[in-house]
């Protein structure tokens, strides 16, 4: 069964929750939705009171110059400039493709055809130095992997690679260039791994034409080329479906739907584009720790908790784009990111966000260390897979203290998730549950993962602000917080909350965002149990038959 198989099964809840009663439903709604509001809010006028200081960071809109766009963000920068390029460019070589398989139904001529084009796409992008060194990484993986049936050798090289692309490999003169440039570079070294990987696990494959066609595939193939990371068995399959109805004319049904996200795009774009000329939040935190110390506690919170959504909607934007050519293409890219306001364990995060690093990581490194559950020190393998995961992932994004304190946080709070999870399977809980009933059950879990949650919480602060601003808030929020409440200064004096009393007041409103949370996973247990229980009569008609 392929990664894209078990999508649906791998963001279903580790339990079923319940609903509560529709008026504490509501009222939890309620309370986050003003809070979420309010944030922004907030946000809105502390851009305008730091207008000055940020200035450096923001640019007039050309239609409206008393306008100010925030450019402080480079990826988004990037993508803003090449979008229109890549979607004309990738239009083209889409309806190309359409074109040529429904008059050509032989799949080779097809395959060099395109191939060809997909080339020259690469080389218009990138580099012709670019793409030389890359295909130099891809042959010399492949021929280690094929010589020594063993994973080692590409995982040495490709590890090496990424580490050092950005200090010593090529790059061009432009910006633009040198960030498609350097993606190029550290997804085809995810690529080649994959491959080489499958090339281990299948050894009595031979690399013959068909198999290096694919290969070739699946380096070039225009909406995998970069951002988006799809496994070459799941590649192969749905490439494999296409190619099967070579000939036949284009699926009217998928149509409609396709048009409709192609519109959601575009009104994402533009509203994230005119968010940018209001709230300035991402030039905030990259500005240095003494504009961001100057704010209270509640402006903190507000903007960390802005910047966070600001970077869900760019990630939309970003990976949304060419996962909607390959689904214009027939193709099955991963599946858009989950809004970080529904999702209160961060392990649904790292399964639903990135989906298609998640893949990797559970794949090919998490899986295989961890064997069998029946195996001897299982926990131990697991806690072990866990650490190569996420130092994989620090090497993914670099080795900065920031980056390094978020992977911290991410293990810890993971490995919280891990012991709650231990512990709700357990006899004692069972027996609990049956004397608190269910709806206490979810109260006390939505009260767990508030202290589960917020290493994850803090983590994704340090991820997304440069070193020092994610200290800051790490200090003046967590830190503070804790002391003050233990020492119980939670009061306002003279006009202005403690920390301890901001604290208290997040904690109850983490526990409301909770709820919230559970309420949309009571919904999803729900839809998943019908569609499994549509699937079950299915099969049971099909056998009677």
């Amino acid at each position: 069964m392929t990664s894209d198989a078990n999508s649906k099964s791998e963001h279903r809840p580790r339990f079923s929750p319940c609903f509560l009663p529709n008026i504490e439903e509501y009222i939890y709604f309620a309370v986050w939705l003003f809070h979420s509001v309010a944030a922004f809010v907030i946000a809105w006028n502390v851009s305008s009171k730091l207008s000055f200081w940020l200035e450096h960071w923001t640019v007039p809109n050309r239609f409206f110059p008393s306008l100010h766009r925030d450019y402080s963000d480079l990826e988004w920068s990037v993508h803003r400039t090449n979008v229109l390029r890549f979607v004309v460019i990738t239009f083209l070589q889409s309806a190309l493709f359409h074109i040529l398989r429904r008059q050509i139904p032989n799949v080779f001529t097809v395959q060099v055809v395109m191939l060809v084009v997909w080339l020259l796409n690469s080389l218009f992008l990138t580099s012709l130095p670019c793409v030389v060194i890359t295909a130099v990484l891809a042959s010399v993986c492949v021929i280690s992997t094929s010589v020594t049936k063993s994973q080692l050798p590409c995982w040495v090289l490709c590890l090496f690679f990424m580490n050092k692309a950005s200090a010593y490999l090529y790059f061009s003169s432009t910006t633009e260039r040198i960030y498609v440039e350097y993606n190029l570079y550290l997804y085809s070294a995810v690529k080649i791994l994959n491959f080489c990987i499958h090339l281990t696990r299948n050894p009595n494959l031979q690399l013959d034409k068909a198999l290096l066609i694919r290969f070739l595939q699946y380096m070039l193939y225009p909406p995998y080329l970069t951002l988006l990371i799809v496994l070459f068995d799941d590649f192969d399959a749905q490439m494999t479906a296409v190619e099967a109805k070579y000939g036949e004319p284009v699926d009217e049904s998928k149509k409609k739907e396709i048009a409709l996200r192609f519109v959601r795009l575009l009104f994402w774009h533009i509203f994230y584009d005119l968010l940018l000329h209001f709230i300035h939040v991402n030039s905030l935190f990259s500005s240095s720790t003494m504009i961001v110390s100057g704010l209270s506690r509640y402006e903190l919170a507000s903007v960390a908790y802005v910047n966070g959504m600001f970077f869900f909607i760019k990630y939309v934007n970003i990976f949304g784009v060419p996962a909607w050519f390959a689904s214009l293409d027939g193709l099955t890219p991963p599946a858009a990111p989950f809004c970080i306001s529904r999702i209160s364990c961060y392990s649904q995060l790292w399964r639903n966000f990135d989906r298609g690093l998640y893949q990797f990581l559970k794949h090919q490194v998490y899986i295989p260390i961890i064997g069998s559950p029946y195996s001897s020190w299982f926990g131990v393998r697991r806690f072990g897979a866990m650490v190569l995961a996420l130092l994989f992932v620090l090497l993914w994004h670099g080795p900065q203290s920031n980056y390094l304190k978020w992977v911290i946080l991410n293990g810890i709070e993971l490995t919280l998730e891990n012991i709650a999870s231990y512990i709700w399977k357990t006899s004692n809980w069972k027996n609990l549950r049956e004397k608190i009933g269910v709806e206490n059950e979810r109260r006390l879990i939505a009260a767990v993962t508030v202290i589960v949650i917020v290493p994850g919480i803090f983590g994704v602060f340090f991820f997304l602000s440069r070193e020092g601003n994610g200290d800051l808030v790490f200090d003046r929020i967590f830190t503070d917080g804790i002391k003050d409440i233990f020492s119980g200064n939670i009061r306002i004096l003279d006009g202005v909350p403690t920390a301890g009393f901001v604290g208290v007041h997040l904690i109850i409103l983490a526990y409301f965002f909770s709820n919230v949370c559970l309420y949309f996973d009571a919904k999803e247990c729900k839809r998943n149990a019908v569609t499994d229980g549509k699937t079950t009569n299915i099969k049971e008609a099909a056998k009677s038959a």
